[in-house]
């Protein structure tokens, strides 16, 4: 009898650990279903701050509890999910943009990274971005669509369906603000005194375009925004030989 009541409980343990793992393996996939959501319109709806809280270190975006950016792979969400536009969706009113704050706790070496420049003319950057004094080194970031299709991109972070177009503005931060000066992206207005980047260093970032047509900055390609304490060295811009520099930069259709 008693070997018997052993062996039910081994099943019922066995069974209970199959169940959890099931269970863990559920709750993983949505966590990562944002990223393939195919771009349909140039505001993307649907995306939590929760949703977004998960792909940094802590916080929740707001001024006083700032996303915090602690390893590599949080920068990378920073880079993609800005690329992708999912830090230009409007607020609940549909009247402004939800503009959120990041900081970086550590020094970060992207050694083996290449990622895309942080803010484009369809999805400028128009956050709140504070180094607190920390630096990143080691970084690559292109505007090529072969070196970004080979560096690991998220799902539905592709060129070849129009869900991104080749950015011509290139710098880490690739374009800060709006294009023409205004307080106005895609319709909604944002808080231009909240735009800022500071107090952060770059060493070793090669910012590379590959483009016919480019503009180009290491720690920026264009701002209309405010940039304080951030410094650069070591660092490197390499385009085409025939490229030629952009100078009307708002008749500029894919920046």
């Amino acid at each position: 009898m008693s070997d018997t009541r052993l062996t039910k409980r081994k099943k019922a343990a066995l069974i209970t650990g199959i169940s959890f793992i099931v269970l863990s393996v559920s709750l993983a996939i949505p966590s990562l279903a944002w990223f393939a959501k195919a771009q349909t319109s140039s505001r993307l709806d649907g995306l939590s701050g929760t949703a977004h809280g998960s792909y940094f270190n802590g916080g929740d975006g707001s001024k006083d509890n700032p996303f915090e950016i602690n390893n590599p792979k949080q920068l990378y969400y920073f880079n993609w999910l800005q690329d992708l536009g999912y830090f230009n969706m409007p607020n609940d009113g549909k009247t402004a943009i939800d503009q959120l704050y990041f900081k970086l706790t550590s020094d970060l070496d992207m050694t083996g990274y290449t990622l895309p420049p942080a803010g484009t003319k369809q999805y400028p950057f128009v956050g709140n971005f504070d180094g607190a004094s920390h630096s990143i080194s080691n970084l690559v970031i292109t505007n090529d669509e072969s070196a970004l299709k080979q560096a690991d991109p998220p799902k539905g972070a592709t060129y070849s369906d129009g869900t991104l177009s080749q950015a011509q503005i290139v710098g880490f931060f690739g374009v800060v603000g709006s294009l023409d000066g205004s307080d106005k992206v895609n319709s909604y207005t944002y808080d231009t005194k909240a735009n800022a980047i500071k107090n952060l260093g770059f060493d070793g970032l090669d910012v590379i375009s590959s483009s016919s047509s480019t503009l180009m900055g290491l720690a920026a390609g264009y701002v209309n925004g405010l940039i304080k304490g951030v410094g650069v060295k070591d660092s490197s811009l390499q385009a085409k030989s025939s490229a030629t520099p952009i100078t009307d930069v708002a008749g500029v259709k894919n920046i």
